[in-house]
């Protein structure tokens, strides 16, 4: 299993359908129309937050922002999925 290519983090959409996706995937469609992730969806609330950690420390560790602009400007408009896959592979063979 690899935590940066597989889909394995359980999401929940804004029209509430759940899947599993890839962590590059959380971007998935903001913007766009289309039902964006709008939370982690495990059937615990402490994997909820083991998760969710998990999944800040991978944007820490892969998508620091050079500045202060630069970290607003993703706030305002979040990387799409495809930044994020690039970014992530970045620590992917780490071991």
């Amino acid at each position: 299993m690899n935590l940066i290519n597989d889909a394995w983090i359980p999401a929940r959409r804004a029209d509430g359908t759940t899947e599993k996706i890839e962590p590059w995937r959380l971007t998935d469609h903001i913007g766009t129309g289309k039902s964006p992730i709008i939370a982690v969806a495990s059937p615990r609330p402490d994997f909820d937050g083991a998760l969710t950690q998990f999944l800040i420390g991978l944007l820490q560790t892969t998508c620091t922002p050079e500045t202060e602009s630069a970290w607003w400007d993703w706030r305002e408009s979040p990387p799409s999925s495809s930044t994020l896959r690039k970014r992530f592979a970045s620590i992917q063979r780490c071991s």
